[in-house]
Order: structure tokens, then C-alpha cells, then sequence
């Protein structure tokens, strides 16, 4: 029995020496800090304490996720803040076959150009991206200052696209199919009767 439990005790402390060291890799590396914006096991939030065995992380719904230091040194963490915290953040649209892409090209840099969580010193990209069902995929890149504001960044953008598409009379199609008829000549069916005559009667023997 004190063996089995020796063995658990030392596979328990075996976990908490492996993020111990991972701890201090983190705080001598940096590959992360407090206050960085990261993703981490499909989580994405602010870093707000690394501790000796795990790290604390307020994600962007307001819960707070705690990680051990050995999951974030041995597996691949997005950190949009590492070293630098601007970012590109990319908008997609579709607009009608039948839309004039330059006009479509200047209404979204417009977009761009006024937006307020905009890096100043960086232009915006304009892409048409592929000839698609219902519509031409176009998208659109915009630095931002701050990776943080990434998603309300992304939100103002939308709205402002499709306020700005409104209001220049560009639509954005949704997805439609069109049914074409071949016309040649028309073979009637025969008619069923109503009633269909029925066969003869089963074979049924006489009970004496």
C-alpha cells in the first residue's frame, strides 16, 4: 500500500517540479509577460500573473483561466504582443458581379483611413481575393496600434463597411442559386384510373 502511494506522491511531484522549472524558463525567457494578449488551448485573453507553477489568464468573456507553466513552455503560444503590439487586422466582404471594384477599392479605404484604433503611419490593403458564388471575395487590411483592440477593431470595421456600402449604393449578395427550365415538347403522362379494374378473385375451397 505505501508503495502504491510512494508512487502516486512521486508522479504528483513530478508535475509540480515540471512547472516549477517551466516557471522559471518563462520569467528568464520572457516568452510572455503580464499584460500580453495571448493564445493558449484555444483561449485568448491578457496574461495577469505568472506565478512559480502556473500562470493566470482573464480571457476576453472575463473568466480566468489557469495554466501550468509547463503546458505554455512546451506547446506553441500565439502572443500578439510579443515585442511588438501592433497588428493587421483583415475584413472580409463579398460585393455583386455587377459592382465597380474601383469604386468598392476607395469606399474601403475610406474605412480604413477613419478608423480610430488605426496605426497612422501604416497604409491599409485592399485585396480582391476570388471570384466566388455569390459574389467576389474582397479583403481588407488594417494596422492596428494596439493587438488588444484586435476585436473591437474588427467590429467597428464591419459596421462602418456596411454603413459605407449603404450609403454608395454597393450591395453585398448572399448566397442564391438560379433554376434554368429547358423548354421542348411536352409528352403527357397517361392517366391513372381511379378505380383500376382488379384481377380474379384467390382460389378459395369450399368448407363442407
Amino acid at each position: 500500500m505505501f508503495g502504491v502511494l510512494g508512487i502516486g506522491i512521486g508522479f504528483g511531484l513530478q508535475s509540480v517540479v515540471d512547472n516549477y522549472f517551466a516557471g522559471i524558463v518563462i520569467i528568464l525567457t520572457r516568452p510572455i509577460k503580464e499584460g500580453d494578449r495571448i493564445l493558449v488551448h484555444d483561449y485568448e485573453g491578457t496574461v495577469a500573473q505568472i506565478r512559480i507553477i502556473s500562470t493566470v489568464i482573464n480571457t476576453l468573456t472575463n473568466e480566468t483561466i489557469i495554466v501550468p507553466n509547463s503546458e505554455l513552455v512546451s506547446r506553441y503560444i500565439h502572443n500578439y504582443s510579443y515585442e511588438d503590439i501592433s497588428i493587421i487586422v483583415v475584413n472580409w466582404v463579398h460585393v455583386s458581379y455587377n459592382s465597380d471594384l474601383d469604386k468598392v477599392g476607395e469606399v474601403l479605404r475610406n474605412v480604413a483611413l477613419s478608423n480610430p484604433y488605426r496605426l497612422e503611419d501604416r497604409e491599409p490593403r485592399v485585396f480582391y481575393r476570388s471570384f466566388d458564388d455569390s459574389g467576389i471575395a474582397v479583403s481588407m487590411g488594417t494596422w492596428i496600434r494596439d493587438a488588444r483592440e484586435r476585436l473591437m477593431a474588427s467590429s467597428w470595421t464591419n459596421l462602418e463597411i456596411w454603413r459605407a456600402f449603404k450609403a454608395n449604393g454597393i450591395e453585398i449578395p448572399f448566397p442564391q442559386r438560379d433554376l434554368h427550365l429547358r423548354s421542348g415538347p411536352f409528352t403527357a403522362l397517361p392517366a391513372v384510373p381511379a378505380d383500376p379494374p382488379r384481377g380474379p378473385e384467390p382460389f378459395q375451397p369450399m368448407a363442407r
